[in-house]
């Protein structure tokens, strides 16, 4: 689900990219449609509409956009599902509101891979730390070349 989600964040952005572009254009349009003859105090007060609505809406542009990378980022380093739970209401306000839906509905397993890697990292660093413990036993005379190699096989199928 976290994989819709980040379908869903993008789909927003896009959209909010291709909507402030519409509205602005929409707005272009009206101003000239509406002032025909271009009487000069008119003609000021559609400018003055025009900017505002596309400065407007390049700002709302601007926080979706935000939102959603920061959303994104948030994604990617979260361990757990409470460490969504701001930005997903955040995402919901601000940049889609079905992927902040998924994304308060995630469930737990969704970040168990990231605790498997983790927890397979300290297993390797703890293998490697006690091969070099027997290397440097074996290194300094405190057991024979058959007992290290015996000690050995058993903490990598132990480990293992």
């Amino acid at each position: 689900m976290k994989k819709l989600a980040k379908i869903f964040i993008y789909l927003g952005m896009a959209g909010a990219i291709i909507v402030a572009l519409f509205v602005s254009i929409l707005t272009a349009i009206t101003v000239v449609i509406n002032n025909p003859y271009y009487y000069e105090s008119d003609l000021i007060a559609s400018i003055i509409l025009l900017v505002v609505v596309v400065a407007l809406c390049a700002v709302l542009c601007c926080i979706n956009i935000i939102v959603g990378r920061i959303t994104l980022r948030k994604m990617e380093n979260a361990k757990s599902k409470d460490e969504l739970f701001s930005i997903s209401i955040i995402c919901l306000i601000f940049c889609s509101i079905v992927s902040g839906i998924i994304l308060l509905c995630l469930d737990e397993n969704e970040f168990e891979e990231g605790k498997k890697i983790e927890s397979g990292v300290s297993n390797l660093e703890a293998l490697e730390t006690k091969l070099n413990k027997l290397k440097s036993l074996k290194e300094s005379g405190a057991i024979s070349e058959e007992e290290y190699s015996e000690l050995r096989k058993r903490t990598i199928d132990k480990e293992l």
